[in-house]
């Protein structure tokens, strides 16, 4: 006898059943292996273009902390940066297509964009292109445009890093050892939840020693919408 056939899936199940199986590939390919492989897997699913974490867009809540909370900031941009003194640093560690990074410096940071995936900081110098293409068409006005209602006149510069967090050389040997005194403001959206829980006291560590005393490290969930 033949067997019945199966409903077909509804947009939400359909939903449902792609998340898992995305989920399933990204844990058999990670599940087990040493952390010392990771950069190389990661750069892998760039190539083949498996990103489903990739949003399309910056994080609005890193948006609303800066917009509403300066307070938390103290050392956020104003226009008193715009002439006379050095934009305030902030970091992106794993910043993927560099979406957060151009949020920042639309709020006026001078922002390093670091991640390990060569394709993956390929990605990004695209969208950066992308974006200031679209910019002028006026499609990114109220996302990349800078902050002129916060202060900020003019975007921080964008510098795009390759390079492993956890060691030096992106810092001493590729000429951004100029951030002597460390960053203003470290984000991390991504990059955390991504790590095996061996490795996540390290990334503590390496977090406070990258940046400035009582300055911001901002990390926020990955939150499903």
């Amino acid at each position: 006898m033949a067997s019945d056939p199966q409903p077909p899936l509804n947009k939400s199940s359909a939903d449902d059943h792609a998340i898992q199986s995305q989920f399933h590939r990204l844990r058999s390919l990670f599940k087990d292996s040493d952390y010392s492989t990771h950069p190389e897997h990661w750069d892998t699913l760039w190539k083949e273009s498996f990103t489903p974490w990739d949003r399309g867009g910056p994080s609005q809540a890193l948006d609303e902390v800066l917009s509403l909370h300066r307070e938390l900031f103290p050392n956020a941009p104003s226009s008193a940066h715009d002439w006379d003194k050095p934009k305030p640093k902030a970091l992106v560690a794993g910043c993927e297509r560099g979406h957060d990074v151009l949020l920042l410096s639309a709020h006026g940071y001078d922002v390093y964009g670091l991640d390990s995936s060569v394709t993956s900081m390929e990605e990004a110098k695209k969208n950066e292109k992308r974006v200031a293409e679209e910019d002028a068409e006026g499609k990114w006005k109220e996302v990349y445009a800078p902050r002129r209602e916060l202060g900020v006149t003019t975007k921080g510069r964008v510098m795009w890093v390759t390079g492993d967090f956890f060691e030096d050389d992106w810092v001493n040997d590729s000429g951004y050892g100029k951030v002597k005194t460390g960053f203003d403001l470290i984000f991390d959206y991504t990059f955390f939840c991504a790590l095996p829980p061996e490795a996540r006291p390290q990334w503590a560590k390496r977090l406070s020693r990258s940046s400035q005393p009582r300055r911001r490290k901002t990390s926020l969930p990955r939150v499903a919408t």
